[in-house]
């Protein structure tokens, strides 16, 4: 049984070389590096990127629970907090925006112990306190 070889080029260094398909024939991939050393200098610089844009993100984003979010948002406080980013549970801030302090101030009122709330307002309360928490620790490790 024989295989043809053909050009392929180094998606580190741009470098043409020949590579031969899969030996088994079963999914027909082809190398994207030249060698080993370009495979591996890729897989390092790709893992610092991500870990500078890891790093980034936590520093300028804090990640606080949905819940207090959309019932602070609901009432219309002003100054609104422009949310960054959006799923089911959790909602990420900046840091920087000027709404993160009345949404704090907001969440210390409802997370205060001696405030009391009907018991169906009981995971308003707990959203409440994972938000303090959470722009607490965000704005001191800053």
């Amino acid at each position: 049984m024989s295989f043809s070889a053909f050009h392929c080029t180094c998606q580190k260094c741009g470098k043409r070389f020949w590579a031969y398909p899969n030996r088994k024939g079963s999914s027909g991939t082809y190398p994207k590096f030249c060698s080993r050393a370009c495979y591996t200098a890729d897989v390092k610089q790709t893992a610092e990127c991500n870990r500078l844009r890891r790093e980034r993100k936590e520093q300028s984003t804090v990640r606080v629970p949905a819940a207090f979010f959309e019932d602070h948002e609901s009432r219309d406080c002003e100054p609104y907090c422009e949310p960054v980013k959006k799923s089911g549970c959790y909602v990420w801030l900046r840091l920087d925006d000027p709404g993160l302090e009345e949404l704090l101030s907001d969440a210390r009122h409802y997370a205060d112990p001696a405030w009391t709330l009907d018991p169906c307002y009981f995971g308003l309360k707990r959203s409440a306190v994972a938000t303090v928490k959470a722009i607490e620790a965000a704005t001191a490790s800053k």
